[in-house]
């Protein structure tokens, strides 16, 4: 996440929220209560603050300019998705112990919660999409269902069983939602109805959460069988698909002319996005499960420690 300084939002397992300058220097360090596991979501900027939830539970919200601690609510037992905010509420889903889980909305400016919906259980930390043309938010949970609320009222609308855990983030798009399970396959399912449109296999999990290009209609997404796919948005079919050496969990990005990707094989790879050709790729020590972020023809993303080395942020400068 950029802010509008160009600083950049880096958090971490070590449970802390860092403010990157374009140099790499540290503007501030933002800590959540110890649990273990830290941060796996990515924050959110809203307002001048940034709220982000940590697998203590919590919800936070920070001062973007300084860091400095503005509440914190405690929602459950672990939070691993990335919040959404809109019109001064948060959305995050929460987890359980049981295993259950909770989608809430909370008040942006004061942490009190204003909504609750107890319906996806075993753990959800798929991160919600909201769609304003279908007024619908969707969430995917590790119970297989994704679920759907009219917007608006927060109505229960409909759920859609995909048998296997939905475990990223769910991208809307010409009034339908586009995903990954679990079950090895890429969906598309209706936002108004909640049917499935179209589904594609992959040869193994999908945890990467869709990019997807409104101009040329092609979704891309990546998969455990350590492939890139781009598909069109219409009917599913495959376009292209690039195998990497590693596990792809991380979200592609899209630019005019490149959709960029992570892989566990610890490589940054930009690719041509209409032929899938390679255009280049960046060598790392870790393991690059972040979605890159463009900002100032600059390229931030972080990758997740091995056995062998630690994680690190990068920025990228274009070559002269």
């Amino acid at each position: 996440m950029s802010t509008s300084d160009g600083d950049t939002l880096v958090p971490g397992d070590d449970g802390t929220v860092y403010a990157l300058a374009p140099d790499g220097s540290t503007q501030w360090a933002a800590a959540t209560n110890p649990s273990g596991r830290g941060i796996h979501g990515t924050p959110t900027v809203a307002n001048e603050t940034v709220y982000v939830g940590a697998y203590d539970g919590a919800l936070y919200a920070f001062d973007l300019e300084t860091g400095r601690r503005e509440w914190r609510v405690e929602l459950g037992d672990a939070i691993g998705s990335s919040p959404t905010y809109y019109d001064g509420s948060v959305y995050i889903p929460v987890e359980y112990n049981t295993p259950s889980g909770s989608l809430f909305a909370v008040n942006a400016a004061t942490g009190d919660v204003e909504w609750e919906d107890n319906r996806p259980t075993d753990h959800p930390h798929s991160t919600p999409a909201v769609d304003f043309d279908a007024d619908k938010i969707v969430v995917g949970s590790n119970d297989g269902y994704l679920y759907a609320w009219d917007f608006e009222s927060r109505t229960f609308a409909w759920q859609f069983d995909t048998g296997e855990p939905i475990k990223g983030p769910v991208a809307t798009f010409d009034g339908s939602a586009f995903f990954g399970s679990w079950d090895d396959s890429v969906y598309r399912v209706d936002l108004d109805t909640g049917r499935e449109e179209w589904s594609f296999e992959t040869d193994h999990y999908v945890m990467s959460g869709p990019g997807i290009d409104p101009g040329t209609g092609t979704v891309y997404v990546g998969s455990h069988d350590r492939s890139l796919y781009a598909l069109d948005a219409d009917d599913g079919e495959e376009r292209w698909s690039y195998e990497t050496d590693g596990w792809i969990i991380s979200c592609p990005t899209i630019t005019a002319e490149s959709v960029l990707v992570g892989s566990y094989d610890s490589r940054l790879y930009a690719f041509e996005k209409t032929t899938g050709d390679e255009r280049w790729r960046v060598d790392n020590v870790g393991r690059v499960t972040s979605e890159p972020l463009i900002v100032d023809d600059r390229i931030y993303y972080a990758e997740r420690a091995t056995d062998d080395a630690s994680g690190s942020a990068y920025c990228l400068e274009p070559k002269t």
